[in-house]
Formats: structure tokens, C-alpha cells, sequence
């Protein structure tokens, strides 16, 4: 059921720099659903892949907040990148990312918190 390896980008802003960074997080053994989709729309055609991706709940887990304060363990919100595979590098800006394959952006989290057995993370992405 976990066939994959995701790369996740945290966004975080430093106030330094008075910019956003981005964090990096690679995650092993998570299950991934790719849909690939398209639009033709007169001579346009648009491109509307998406991404679900679940993630078993692990200890190192953080809520946003705390993880913008302690950049410890991991973190997943909107706006955060993606990327299905590991990815070595650390990036600057989104920018490094654009020639890489399977890049989204989270669109939605949702914390699933039923019992021990079953506690997982949820992420929708395009």
C-alpha cells in the first residue's frame, strides 16, 4: 500500500531575509495516487494533474506553527511543494524545481486522527 517516496518543500518565511525559504523533507514509504488529466478548450489545452498522497502518522510529525518556529521533524500545509521521488538538493526558490518531473502544490491537509492503528495524514495537491 506505501509505494512511494515523496520530497516535501516546507515553505517558511525567514525574517532575516524578510523572504520565504524552503525546507527540506524526504519522506519514505508513503502511499501516492498521480491522476493525470487535460482540458481542450478551442486551440488551449490545459493541464490539471493532481496528486493524493497519504502519509502514515510518524512521531517526528509537527503542526505548522511549531514547525515555523523549530523547523524540527516535518510539517505539511498549503503551499508547500511536493515532489514524488527523493530529491538530494536543497533549493533556493521554487524556481530550482522547474525542470524536475511530478513538482505539485499542496492544496489541501487533513489530519486523520482515529486510533493508533489508523492515524494518518491526507494531501491533495495539483
Amino acid at each position: 500500500m506505501f509505494n512511494a517516496d515523496i520530497t516535501i518543500f516546507n515553505k517558511v518565511y525567514d525574517p532575516k531575509t524578510r523572504s520565504d525559504k524552503y525546507v527540506r523533507k524526504v519522506l519514505k514509504g508513503v502511499h501516492v495516487e498521480k491522476t493525470n488529466a487535460s482540458q481542450k478548450n478551442d486551440s488551449k489545452v490545459i493541464v490539471n494533474d493532481s496528486l493524493f498522497v497519504s502519509i502514515p502518522f510518524l512521531d517526528e510529525y509537527t503542526s505548522p506553527k511549531k514547525f515555523q518556529e523549530t523547523k524540527d521533524g516535518y510539517t505539511i500545509q498549503n503551499s508547500d511543494v511536493i515532489v514524488v521521488g527523493i530529491v538530494e538538493k536543497d533549493v533556493e526558490s521554487l524556481k530550482d524545481l522547474k525542470d524536475m518531473d511530478d513538482v505539485y502544490t499542496v492544496n489541501s491537509v487533513e489530519v486523520i486522527d482515529y486510533s493508533k492503528c489508523l492515524n494518518h495524514i491526507e494531501v491533495y495537491a495539483s
